[in-house]
């Protein structure tokens, strides 16, 4: 349901994006790099814990639905170029997080963009 709002909300005329979709897909994809440095520490319980790891799956499934939408409205190469570059910007926040230990679980992180750009 969410994902199917957002992608309505992005996709223009057929193998096209709407004016406002880059600014769609780029909110859509900084879902994945908010950096969660203070959701799980020390002091977390194991729910804290699996409520967290349960948040970001249910993130992912959303930016992926979205994804596949829009990857089924753009079949040509060219006009999905923006997208290419928005993912890419996303990969490059999340390994900066990674760097900087503000990911608490970069696997999850990193290994969701990974998918999502193969699905792409």
């Amino acid at each position: 349901g969410v994902s199917l709002l957002l992608f309505y909300s992005a996709r223009g005329v057929p193998g096209r994006l709407h004016s406002k979709g880059d600014a769609v897909i780029k909110t859509v994809l900084n879902c994945l790099t908010l950096c969660d440095n203070k959701s799980v520490n020390n002091e977390s319980t194991p729910r804290d814990i699996q409520l967290e790891l349960y948040r970001k799956d249910v993130i992912y499934k959303v930016v992926s639905g979205f994804m596949r939408n829009i990857r089924g409205h753009i079949p040509t190469s060219d006009n999905f170029s923006a997208i290419w570059n928005e993912l890419y910007s996303c990969f490059d926040t999340a390994i900066d997080q990674v760097k900087n230990e503000c990911a608490s679980n970069y696997e999850t992180l990193l290994g969701g963009i990974v998918k999502l750009v193969d699905e792409c």
